[in-house]
């Protein structure tokens, strides 16, 4: 698993609350942490008609929405915000964040470029190019995508987030020795971060470096072993050493922890491939497709289905 690990920054600014309204917010952001996403909603509300000109209000209520999987809702809420300030750069962060999860890519790319245009401070532009690259490197336009997290790195070059993604980046094109010197740095900085662990596993067994690989994945089992992505991963290591049993088997516990995942069952379908269970292999393409497989990762499943599919019927889960 390797853009799924990209992360998204927001910003958190609570010392920008205006001192009218901060009440409300402060208890809104502790029910919105409990989940009573409603109550969170009323109080924000409460605090934007007290206030009703402080733009990261609105921002608050266009997050409770999304909690509330009111997406128009909340994009109208930032919309709405941008018709206040249109040189206001978050907005633009959180529009450019809600089209990436929509998959709406190059509109997300159009957000971001005015989220750096408009940021005149360095640890907002810092999360704006990280959230660039991420969505750059969805269109798979991986070189500039690096050169956005670059200029990131010359803003802060110990953010655990921006050294992960960079790792995650280099690997995807291939770059095995960058990928594995920004691992080695996530872990000389904080050696609980787990996604330098799921990282490095995947990157040395894709180098088949096998005995490397099933190394960092046993220590990332050490730190958290209900990780997900390193179940699959270490099942596609087993399928390599040809351990088809255990890749199963670490293949469908990730699958039960994060169903979602469309690399876990490309994984899974080389394993049935292996063993001669065509239709198996097939079904599990047609669901790592059915979970956006190409728009993460690339046109491998497709492949795979030419390969292996063409006169196969099979049926979605």
């Amino acid at each position: 698993m390797k853009l799924l690990n990209l992360i998204i920054f927001l910003l958190i600014a609570s010392s920008l609350l205006s001192q009218n309204a901060e009440e409300y917010i402060e208890l809104s952001r502790q029910k919105q942490a409990e989940g009573n996403y409603n109550y969170a909603l009323n109080l924000t509300e409460k605090a934007i008609e007290q206030d009703s000109t402080e733009l990261l209000y609105r921002l608050y209520k266009s997050e409770i929405l999304l909690d509330l999987d009111r997406v128009e809702d909340a994009a109208i809420e930032l919309y709405k915000t941008l018709a206040m300030d249109t040189t206001y750069a978050e907005t633009y962060n959180r529009l450019g964040t809600l089209y990436l999860s929509m998959g709406y890519l190059d509109a997300s790319l159009g957000m971001y470029d005015y989220a750096i245009t408009y940021s005149m401070v360095d640890s907002l532009s810092f999360g704006y190019f990280i959230n660039r690259a991420s969505a750059k490197g969805m269109l798979r336009d991986f070189e500039s995508s690096i050169a956005d997290l670059e200029s990131a790195y010359e803003i802060n070059d110990t953010s655990l987030v921006l050294l992960n993604n960079l790792a995650a980046i280099h690997s995807e094109i291939g770059n095995s020795r960058q990928a594995i010197r920004y691992c080695r740095e996530v872990i000389d900085i904080d050696s609980t971060f787990i996604g330098a662990y799921v990282n490095l596993g995947l990157i040395y067994t894709e180098i088949d470096s096998l005995e490397q690989g099933a190394y960092y994945f046993t220590k990332g089992l050490e730190i958290d072993a209900n990780e997900p992505l390193i179940y699959s991963n270490r099942g596609f290591l087993y399928y390599k050493q040809k351990e088809y049993g255990k890749a199963l088997e670490d293949l469908n516990k990730s699958i039960d922890m994060y169903p979602s995942n469309p690399f876990v069952y490309k994984n899974r379908a080389l394993v049935y491939f292996a063993l001669g269970h065509q239709k198996e292999g097939c079904r599990d393409l047609d669901i790592a497709e059915y979970y956006k497989f190409e728009e993460w990762y690339g046109d491998e499943v497709a492949k795979l289905k030419v390969e292996h599919c063409e006169n196969i019927e099979t049926k979605k889960e």
